[in-house]
């Protein structure tokens, strides 16, 4: 069994997220850097040997199932004829190069990434495989949230935006009620006061 590591830099690591901080502190509130190292490499590892990851690595190295996956395989689809015979030896292939996979880490921002096997060339060509898809998902993840945060801040614009129309046409509605009122007031004042100066003349006539 031959064995093949490739290591993958990452800048400006952070081991745990804050969230996952605020969720597991410890009796000062605050989470050792041990646990640390320890929860981050968890999720690093689940999320390089997840079947997704895998999957493009046997699509990239075109590697075909071992006879024994084959096998397996064929005694499953007699068990349960009415599954795809294809996905199933698919994942039986993922499952099987999970046992040939290790990832750890190095100092302060590398991930070390194994892969074994039989032919030495193979061994080689996953584990370069694997580390670059790691590296390209998590550039496309980057991208994404930089894409997603723009995204956020555009659209929180509009909304300011609309919120200020909709407050200058409330407030413009105010004042054209309020001059309405004024105007409806000085009307009733003239009449009112007319009508005062009327029964002033009656009364001066009467007297």
């Amino acid at each position: 069994i031959y064995e093949s590591a490739t290591k993958v830099v990452i800048s400006n690591q952070k081991f745990i997220s804050p969230a996952l901080e605020r969720m597991l502190p410890d009796e000062t509130g605050i989470l050792p850097e041990p646990r640390a190292r320890q929860y981050w490499l968890a999720a690093t590892r689940s999320e390089i040997m997840c079947s997704g990851y895998i999957n493009y690595m046997i699509d990239d190295l075109k590697l075909e199932p071992t006879a024994a996956v084959r096998q397996s395989a064929l005694q499953m689809g007699e068990k349960f004829p009415d599954n795809d015979l294809n996905a199933m030896t698919r994942s039986l292939q993922v499952e099987e190069l999970k046992r040939y996979l290790g990832v750890d880490l190095i100092g302060e921002n590398q991930v070390l990434i194994t892969c074994r096997s039989e032919n030495p060339r193979t061994a080689s060509l996953m584990a370069t495989s694997l580390a670059q898809i790691y590296r390209e998902r998590k550039l496309a993840g980057q991208v994404l949230a930089g894409d997603e945060g723009q995204t956020l801040t555009d659209k929180q614009l509009s909304l300011a935006k609309k919120e200020y129309e909709d407050v200058d046409r409330q407030l413009s509605d105010l004042k054209t009620s309020y001059l309405n009122k004024q105007l409806q007031t000085g009307i009733s004042s003239d009449a009112n006061l007319s009508q005062v100066e009327s029964e002033v003349d009656a009364t001066r006539l009467e007297i």
